[in-house]
C-alpha cells in the first residue's frame, strides 16, 4: 500500500536491460544495419536525450521533448517487430544529427512508429488496461507517492522508471475494486502442473517475475525464451509448439528448456531452436497439428 504496483513490477529494470541490449546488437550489426551505431550508441543516446532535457527538439515544426523520445524508445523494445529495432536506431540517428535530411527522415519514422488514427476513433487501451490493474492489485491511497516512487526507480533504471511508475497513477483514486480477486496464497499444489513462461529481455513484465512465480508454485515448470520484446507468443515457433502442447496434452517442456527467439535485433537470421526443444517436440504433437500451427 505504500509502492504503486507498476513500480513493484520492476518494469523499468526490465525495460533499461533491454535498452541496453539495444545497444549491444546495434553496435555489432555495424551502420550498414543500425543507423545508430557510429560511434558509443550507449553515450549518443545519454547525449540526446540529456539534449532534449535542456529543450525540445524540433523536428519540421514539432518539437520533440524528453518524454517523447523515451515513449518511442519504449513502444520499439515492447514490441520488437522485424522493423522496430532498425526504425528506432534511424528514428534516433536523425534527431541525434539536426541536420535538415536528418530532421525530415526523423519526423517521416515518427510518423510510422506512432502509426496513423482518424481523429474521430478513440483507442481504449489505456482505460481497459486501468480497469483491471487498478481493480486488482494494492496500491497507495495517496497520490504523491507516485513521483516518490517513479524518482527512486529513475535512479536504478534511467529514463523508464518514472514512464512506468506513473502508468498506474489514476490507481490513487480508482473508484472501483475487484471484492472476488484471488489474493493467495500462491504456493499450493495445483491439480494440474502450471507452465510459467518467460522472457529474458522483455521491458515490461522482467524474467525475475517468472522465475519467482514458478519458484512458489510447487506444480510448475519454467520455460524459457532468448528473446526480446513483451511477452512470448509469436516469437519462437520453439515457445508456440509448447504452448499448444501444453493446452492439448498438458505435455511440459523438460525442465532447464530455453527457446531461441525467431529474430535477432536488426534483420539477424531466425535463431535456431535448442536441441533439447527441437528433440523433445518432434514427440510433442502430431503432424498436421504441427502443420497447422500460424508461422505469424
Amino acid at each position: 500500500m505504500t509502492v504503486p504496483f507498476s513500480t513493484r513490477l520492476n518494469s523499468a529494470h526490465g525495460a533499461y536491460g533491454t535498452l541496453l541490449q539495444f545497444f549491444k546488437y546495434c553496435k555489432a550489426s555495424g551502420p550498414g544495419k543500425c543507423a545508430f551505431a557510429g560511434g558509443d550508441p550507449f553515450t549518443k543516446y545519454y547525449t540526446l536525450l540529456a539534449r532534449a532535457r535542456a529543450a525540445p527538439i524540433t523536428v519540421n515544426g514539432h518539437a520533440y521533448t524528453f518524454a517523447d523520445i523515451v515513449n518511442i524508445t519504449l513502444g520499439a523494445l515492447y514490441n520488437f517487430g522485424p522493423t522496430d529495432f532498425p526504425n528506432l536506431a534511424k528514428l534516433l540517428q536523425a534527431l541525434y544529427s539536426h541536420s535538415a535530411a536528418g530532421s525530415a527522415a526523423a519526423a517521416q519514422l515518427i510518423a510510422g512508429l506512432r502509426g496513423s488514427r482518424p481523429a474521430a476513433s478513440y483507442g481504449n487501451g489505456l482505460g481497459s488496461f486501468l480497469a483491471v490493474a487498478c481493480s486488482d492489485t494494492d496500491n497507495p491511497h495517496n497520490p504523491f507517492a507516485w513521483p516518490r516512487a517513479a524518482a527512486k526507480q529513475d535512479e536504478q533504471s534511467p529514463y523508464f522508471g518514472s514512464d512506468w511508475t506513473w502508468a498506474s497513477e489514476p490507481c490513487a483514486t480508482w473508484p472501483a475494486r475487484d471484492a472476488a480477486r484471488y489474493t493467495g496464497p500462491f504456493t499450493r499444489r495445483t491439480s494440474h502442473p502450471v507452465l510459467v513462461i518467460g522472457n529474458l529481455h522483455d521491458p515490461a513484465t522482467p524474467y525475475a517475475g517468472a522465475q519467482a512465480a514458478a519458484g512458489m508454485l510447487p506444480n510448475s515448470r519454467l520455460l524459457t525464451l532468448n528473446g526480446w520484446g513483451h511477452t512470448s507468443l509469436g516469437r519462437s515457433a520453439c515457445i508456440d509448439r509448447y504452448i499448444t502442447g501444453y493446452l492439448v496434452n498438458l505435455t511440459l517442456p523438460a525442465a532447464g528448456t530455453v527457446c531461441q527467439s525467431n529474430q535477432l535485433p536488426f534483420g539477424g537470421p531466425a535463431a535456431v531452436e535448442s536441441s533439447r526443444a527441437a528433440a523433445a517436440l518432434a514427440q510433442l504433437l502430431p503432424a498436421p497439428l504441427v502443420r497447422a500451427l500460424p508461422s505469424w
